[in-house]
């Protein structure tokens, strides 16, 4: 698979609040399909405070993206007299339990590293990942990527809040969950983050290119698009004048390919995709381990 984006990367939003105080605090969240990252970062002072990985407790479904939207489309496991759970409801309440909890270590290590006297406050979320683990973790459809032309529900690039997340509603078009379990529920209302803190989940190019490429891109330093001019530069007047590639090689793995521009071009961006399996990130495997503490 093959994408063009003309050189254009979408855009992500710039908005920072100078007026932060010493306990506010953004999180930085990376889904992968084998490992989940939970960063934190003091708004204050734009300075890293702690990160927590784990693997994602979702291979229980499948060890790879493949496994898990074929989980997530099949018909819901029955009982002798009711329905038991639909694949897409526990693949959602699967990735947000876990953040929760995820959410809460690091908080409680970040407070370790504030100013005495502060008590950490969550005002901030950036959650990214590619585009199948977003929509489980948004519980938006994923009927039309088991098959081509591999059409995902939406996107993203989408501001929302923690609550909605939690409970599908993020877009009028999400799946219709399960009711959460009484140990879910009890989970959520302990919560360190407050419902209504602002989630964003940035954009995705496509069903197998996601936010965690476009985030990559951006920090290996391919062109931005910051405004309407800088997005519509004419040819050879790019400040990247060489070729830049990126390879992110995980269980689904992206190369990204920036062509800078020329008199005769303007400079693309080519994307590329495979599923490269969860060997390289440690996952079913006999000796060894994933890259997570421990």
């Amino acid at each position: 698979m093959q994408i063009v984006t003309e050189g254009e990367m979408p855009k992500i939003p710039e908005e920072l609040d100078s007026q932060n105080s010493p306990a506010e605090l953004g999180i930085a969240v990376d889904i992968g399909t084998t490992t989940i990252a939970v960063s934190v970062w003091s708004l204050l002072k734009r300075k890293h405070l702690v990160t927590v990985a784990e693997k994602n407790n979702q291979v229980r479904y499948g060890y790879d993206i493949i496994r898990r939207i074929a989980f997530a489309v099949r018909p819901p496991l029955t009982g002798s007299s009711s329905v038991v759970e639909t694949g897409h409801s526990a693949l959602h309440y699967c990735i947000v339990s876990q953040l929760e909890k995820m959410f809460t270590k690091a908080v409680m290590e970040s407070s370790e590293r504030l100013p005495r006297g502060f008590q950490p406050k969550v005002t901030s979320i950036v959650i990214t990942g590619n585009t199948t683990m977003l929509s489980f973790l948004a519980a938006t459809s994923v009927n039309n990527m088991a098959s081509a032309p591999f059409t995902p529900a939406t996107l993203f690039d989408v501001v929302t809040t923690w609550d909605k997340i939690r409970n599908g509603q993020t877009y009028s078009h999400c799946c219709v969950l399960d009711k959460p379990t009484p140990e879910l529920l009890q989970l959520f209302s302990s919560s360190v983050i407050s419902g209504d803190t602002e989630v964003y989940l940035p954009p995705c190019i496509g069903a197998f290119i996601g936010a965690d490429a476009v985030c990559s891109m951006i920090s290996a330093g391919f062109p931005v698009p910051a405004s309407k001019d800088a997005a519509n530069l004419k040819p050879g007047e790019s400040k990247i004048k060489a070729p830049l590639l990126l390879a992110d090689i995980g269980t689904n793995s992206e190369l990204c390919l920036y062509i800078p521009d020329t008199e005769q071009k303007k400079g693309r961006i080519l994307c590329t995709s495979a599923a490269s399996g969860p060997a390289f990130e440690g996952a079913n495997i006999s000796c060894g381990m994933p890259s997570i503490e421990g």
